[in-house]
């Protein structure tokens, strides 16, 4: 069998010429087979990369690949990773058989200088070749199970490219998009649950076996469910033009996340299904769910705790302020934000009326905060909190000159600042009764 050009002179053309000047492809197609381009990736892996290979022979028996063959882990997974091509070679009249391709390929790299690293003896198999050249390997992987077709795998090896950035403060979302990936927000809540509670997932792995997540991975319950609640995003990422893969993404989450300081919960070695993260901070924890099954699309929940916003009714205020001289409200402010959140209205309402039903009821709104972070910000922070519970009560329809909004940061805390609990019991709003 021939070649329709010379595969040596190809590969010696590649070689001088780095990647793809002349010939996008390493190797030209056997005679009378049709070229067709499967799937292309800037960035990859081996599609069948559960699958264990052999690169060896010893006292008659097989030996398996380790991490010490270049592209293979030490279970003998191959999983090189790189710019892939996926190509199928389809005989147009008579194939040539798999013996015949397999001598012309395997000819054809080892000519070039490459070698094979599988051991396989019959040429009716799947055979993985390397190419070493200065600034790059290449692997080269040859499926050739029937006699009309043979399937060719190029994996070049490349960094992948970081794209994905841990926003700043002044973004909504903590995680910047994929290049050429739009964002849509499918929903968010301002108290709520991973939509797919139901599903049980593994966060660890001992004798070669997965196992279940419990009440003691934050987040989880003792049957291995994500039950974390708080404030709620779900977002879909589609890709506008050609997709990154399921590889891209998740290496440029993972990086992301980890380099923030982040950590992943579940044990879940294959990066196309669904990733829990979790990201501590003094004053909230964040999970991120990276949902990863399909090339054109991925998809992100953020779940940042928070507990149920309070909701207190006019009798009660009356009481509490009949009887102490105050009411507490805790409500639940985005951190280092003093926007009031739609979940508060209730609460701010029911204030309204307490304040419209005793007309010579006057209330000073005093803001306070934990001790995390410098004092002099604390206290504009509480100042600013303060003030935007009194305009959202006045825009109730209570005269402004009944009201007074004063912030004292962490100066006056009711709790033990060195517990969560305790922060979460000082970040409060006192609505005190005024002379």
């Amino acid at each position: 069998m021939k070649f329709r050009f010379p595969l040596i002179a190809i590969l010696l053309l590649m070689l001088a010429s780095v990647v793809g000047a002349q010939q996008k492809r390493l190797l030209s197609p056997m005679l009378d087979y049709k070229e067709k381009v499967i799937k292309e990736e800037e960035f990859g892996t081996y599609t069948y990369n559960k699958v264990q290979f052999f690169c060896g022979f010893m006292n008659n028996a097989k030996v398996k690949c380790t991490q010490n063959d270049p592209g293979f882990d030490k279970e003998g997974r191959f999983v090189a990773e790189g710019k892939v091509a996926y190509l199928d070679y389809v005989a147009i009249n008579k194939p040539a058989g798999k013996l015949a391709v397999f001598r012309n390929i395997d000819n054809a790299i080892k000519k070039a200088g490459g070698r094979e690293l599988t051991y396989q003896p019959g040429p009716a198999e799947t055979h993985i070749y390397l190419l070493e050249m200065p600034q790059r390997k290449t692997w080269v992987v040859l499926t050739n199970l029937v006699d009309a077709h043979y399937w060719l795998t190029y994996i070049e090896s490349k960094p992948m490219q970081q794209v994905v950035n841990v926003n700043d403060d002044k973004q909504k979302y903590m995680l910047s998009p994929m290049l050429n990936y739009k964002e849509k927000v499918l929903k968010e809540e301002e108290f709520g649950a991973y939509t797919y509670n139901n599903l049980q997932f593994f966060c660890g792995l001992m004798n070669n076996a997965k196992v279940k997540c419990t009440q003691n991975d934050p987040g989880f319950d003792k049957e291995g469910r994500f039950v974390a609640e708080g404030k709620v995003a779900y977002l879909d990422y589609v890709a506008i033009n050609k997709p990154a893969g399921t590889l891209a993404v998740f290496r440029n989450i993972d990086n992301a996340i980890k380099k923030a300081g982040g950590r992943e919960l579940t044990y879940q070695p294959d990066p196309a299904e669904t990733h829990i993260y979790l990201l501590e901070m003094p004053q909230r924890k964040t999970w991120v769910v990276l949902t990863n099954l399909v090339d054109a699309h991925y998809w992100l929940t953020y779940i940042e705790s928070k507990p149920m916003q309070q909701v207190v009714n006019v009798n009660e205020l009356e009481d509490e302020i009949a009887k102490s001289g105050f009411a507490t409200l805790y409500i639940n402010f985005d951190t280092n934000k003093f926007n009031l959140p739609a979940d508060a209205a209730p609460s701010i309402d029911e204030v309204v009326k307490l304040l419209k039903k005793q007309s010579g009821l006057r209330l000073s709104v005093e803001g306070h905060t934990d001790n995390v972070g410098a004092a002099a910000a604390n206290k504009t922070l509480s100042q600013n909190r303060a003030d935007s519970v009194m305009k959202a009560i006045v825009a109730g329809g209570i005269d402004a000159s009944r009201l007074k909004a004063k912030g004292y940061g962490s100066e006056a805390p009711i709790a033990d600042n060195r517990t969560e609990d305790g922060r979460a019991k000082n970040r409060r709003v006192e609505l005190v009764k005024a002379q």
